[in-house]
């Protein structure tokens, strides 16, 4: 009988502790969805002309109560910035500021390994190693390995040639450790722990000091907003019914510029003398197509339109200090009116009017101003020089 008692209060005692983590654990899940939509609520709401730093900020992101109770019933949350050291920083990181493993598919083989080299303590090994994860072939490149590799392990299992869905899956990849993609900070808190041990740290080229973590510099998802700062809807400058676009741009920004964006889709862009030529088809000279030719044409400005588009535009830049191969009313060669020495103040409302992509947002593009010159030391084309003047102009940038 005693032992009966006995096991029935054990039993009792483990349900009640059981049924307590239960909810202490559906309390913290539910402070932490708090916390994400408070964010939220936060960068919707903010002004853009705020001088508020987002960045570092306890009084907005430490220890925010969810309700107005007291003592043991207060719930609290704080929004951590994970930026290593000592002490945790409160506030938002913006994830455009770092490489986007995901969007490395978009770079070429070379530019990519490149990439991911400018991070402290990064081998060939384990770059080509990444690439061959998040990539969808199962073709191992130079320094490399795929499935063959990770199905000899014990346990084994398939590379995921896919993109990451988040940072720790790195941990699958052959020679990424803890210590090298997130530090000391094993709690994941924000901080290093006295308790933690520092010394497991990978060490950087330069000696004794540990080099930094490169969850610092890389992430699984980032993307920027693709509408207007009022929130309107932008103008696809590769839209694929040109009438659409001609007439989307003409009622903003008047014929010329749509003329310009409208030839370049169908024309090209004339090579320039040291031009080693576009990815696509080189632009060729074309005439005005007469109103009598075509009755039933779709025309804008004497261009036939309805052939469709032969080239898309990659970036706004793309139309800087060019010309297009198509002789208009005049007799002349269409020309921007836009040169890289010199752009005026509508230009940047064009920028902000006009996109090259279709989705709501944009994946993948760095915030040149506030992102470290590792970060941009690895976008093609960005030498170490130029990334480093970059880094110090923009230092002190804040999330804004």
């Amino acid at each position: 009988m005693a032992l009966a008692a006995y096991s029935f209060s054990a039993m009792s005692l483990f349900s009640r502790r059981a049924a307590q983590v239960s909810g202490d654990f559906v309390q913290a899940r539910l402070c932490a969805e708090s916390g994400i939509e408070y964010v939220r609520i936060v960068l919707q709401n903010e002004d853009e002309d705020s001088a508020e730093d987002l960045s570092d900020n306890p009084r907005r992101f430490r220890d925010v109560p969810i309700s107005s109770a007291t003592g043991s019933a207060a719930r609290r949350f704080s929004v951590l910035a994970p930026v290593g050291g000592s002490e945790p920083r409160y506030g938002i990181v913006n994830l455009s500021s770092r490489l986007n493993l995901n969007a490395l598919v978009l770079f070429e083989d070379e530019a990519a390994h490149h990439a991911l080299l400018q991070l402290p303590g990064m081998t060939d090994e384990v770059a080509d190693a990444i690439l061959d994860w998040i990539d969808a072939d199962d073709q191992p490149r130079e320094y490399g390995v795929e499935s063959s590799y990770y199905q000899g392990l014990e346990p084994g299992y398939s590379c995921k040639n896919g993109p990451l869905c988040t940072l720790g899956e790195l941990l699958l990849v052959r020679g990424v450790t803890f210590t090298s993609l997130y530090g000391t900070d094993r709690n994941r808190n924000g901080r290093s722990d006295p308790s933690e041990d520092r010394s497991a740290t990978t060490s950087d080229a330069l000696g004794d000091e540990p080099a930094p973590p490169w969850c610092r510099w890389i992430t699984a998802h980032s993307g920027e907003t693709n509408f207007r700062r009022d929130g309107s809807r932008r103008i696809n400058l590769n839209h694929p019914k040109l009438t659409e676009l001609f007439d989307d741009l003409e009622s903003e920004f008047g014929t010329d510029v749509a003329k310009l964006v409208v030839a370049y889709r169908l024309y090209g862009p004339m090579p320039q003398r040291d031009d080693v030529g576009p990815s696509q088809p080189a632009g060729q000279v074309a005439t005005m197509v007469s109103s009598n030719a075509v009755r039933q044409a779709e025309r804008r400005a004497g261009m036939l339109l309805n052939s469709g588009p032969r080239y898309s535009v990659r970036s706004i830049s793309d139309l800087i200090g060019i010309q297009i191969g198509y002789v208009d009313e005049s007799g002349s060669l269409i020309q921007s009116p836009w040169s890289e020495d010199s752009l005026p103040p509508e230009f940047q409302e064009l920028e902000d009017a006009v996109t090259t992509y279709s989705g709501r947002s944009i994946p993948g593009r760095i915030n040149v101003w506030q992102a470290d010159s590792s970060v941009l030391a690895g976008i093609p084309g960005m030498d170490e020089g130029l990334a480093t003047e970059i880094a110090e102009l923009s230092d002190g940038q804040s999330l804004r």
